[in-house]
């Protein structure tokens, strides 16, 4: 799964949850408050009931009533005003443990029982809640002495509505719930989708580098951490283009040096295959056979210098192998001479070369290797004459070769 669909899941969840806490706390107390009131209602409405009963029957009171005849218009009081409410609730009485009047279906006084009860007005008052009928009744009631006899007074109300009320609040509350749930969602996978997006830039980038394009970057936009990624990726890519172009340059230099190592290597081979040549062919003298083996020896030490630092240099570990010091012209032409001669005799070319008793600063052995070149480079021209001169400090090759095309020279 990917980290955008995580990041907005986990947002979702959490919204949800604070959202369907937010309702639940909601509900109940919204829930508890109507069935309070309610409750509060039905209290009022019974002692609103106590009260009238009780004013109208010490109006009626006369002394010397009869406990049947008193019984009786209580009975006919309480009739009367039970008859004329306009309240949907219901009425009971009882005095002496009898029932006088009960206009519900129930038993008020068996089913507050074990109710609570609330005291108001130096009355204590019982009330519950019960089903009857598929439908919620709160019951009310107190013990009441009126006129020296004790009468109990019940109230009974269905409440149904207030829990219908109740649900159907639920239900609302519900559906806009799973609204800003839904709203919601789509606000932060939308928020999420965009914040992230620099990431699958960042994955496109580095898709590419890892296939070859190490000049992909990512647009920079805001600073915020993602931007600060993104620049620092970038700075990355870049190192990367810079360090595989620096591999690609040390692997074109080795290939050059390989190759001018090839070319080093074949013109010397060339004077010691005639030296040895001499040697197994030709009648010498002993001081010419010391002479050619001299030379032998001389050309492969040379060439194992000259063969080490190409080496060196192929590993580009910064010339370290080159060594620049004083030396005498006189040695360094002495010996390309003796390279030369028997080549450039072999292949009918004149070899001039004019030299003082001047030191100049070098590496013999590749400075050695760099007229070796441009005499081999000029006998391939099909130069006649090569004249190689050393002359204030300057070293010097010219000859009669074709040379290169000037429009070469100029292209190049």
């Amino acid at each position: 799964m990917k980290i955008r669909v995580k990041l907005a899941l986990l947002a979702v969840s959490l919204c949800a949850l604070a959202i369907a806490a937010c309702c639940t706390v909601l509900i109940i107390s919204a829930n508890g408050n109507s069935v309070n009131t309610a409750i509060d209602g039905a209290l009022s409405e019974q002692h609103l009931l106590v009260q009238s009963f009780q004013s109208a029957l010490r109006n009626t009171y006369e002394d010397g009533l009869s406990d049947t005849t008193q019984q009786s218009l209580g009975k006919y009081l309480f009739r009367q005003y039970s008859s004329g409410s306009l309240s949907r609730s219901q009425y009971a009485m009882r005095k002496d443990g009898e029932y006088l009047h009960n206009g519900s279906e129930l038993d008020p006084a068996d089913i507050l029982t074990d109710a609570k009860t609330r005291s108001g007005n130096g009355t204590e008052v019982k009330y519950t809640i019960v089903m009857h009928d598929n439908a919620r009744h709160i019951v009310v009631g107190s013990a009441n002495t009126i006129n020296g006899g004790v009468y109990d007074i019940y109230l009974v109300k269905n409440i149904e509505q207030v829990y219908s009320s109740n649900a159907s609040l639920t239900a609302k509350l519900a559906a806009v719930s799973l609204g800003l749930v839904l709203l919601t969602a789509a606000v932060l996978a939308y928020s999420v989708f965009r914040v992230l997006r620099p990431l699958k830039a960042l994955q496109g980038s580095a898709a590419a580098i890892a296939h070859g394009d190490y000049q992909s970057r990512i647009p920079v936009k805001g600073k915020d951490e993602i931007a600060a990624l993104s620049v620092s990726f970038n700075a990355m890519a870049e190192a990367v283009e810079k360090r595989v172009a620096e591999i690609n340059d040390v692997a074109e230099a080795r290939k050059l040096l390989l190759a001018a190592l090839t070319h080093e290597l074949k013109t010397p081979m060339t004077a010691i295959i005639g030296y040895s040549e001499a040697l197994m062919k030709t009648r010498l003298t002993q001081e010419q056979r010391e002479e050619a083996a001299a030379y032998i020896n001389a050309e492969c030490s040379r060439i194992e210098r000259l063969s080490q630092k190409l080496m060196q240099l192929i590993a580009l570990d910064g010339g370290s192998g080159i060594t620049i010091a004083p030396t005498p012209v006189t040695e360094l032409f002495e010996s390309v001479e003796k390279t030369l001669l028997p080549i450039a005799e072999r292949d009918g070319v004149t070899l001039d070369m004019a030299y003082g008793s001047e030191t100049l600063s070098m590496d013999a052995d590749l400075m050695a290797s760099v007229l070796i070149n441009l005499f081999d480079n000029a006998r391939k021209a099909r130069a006649k004459h090569v004249h190689i001169v050393c002359s204030g400090g300057l070293i010097s090759v010219t000859d009669d070769g074709c040379g290169i095309p000037a429009d070469s020279v100029h292209g190049g």
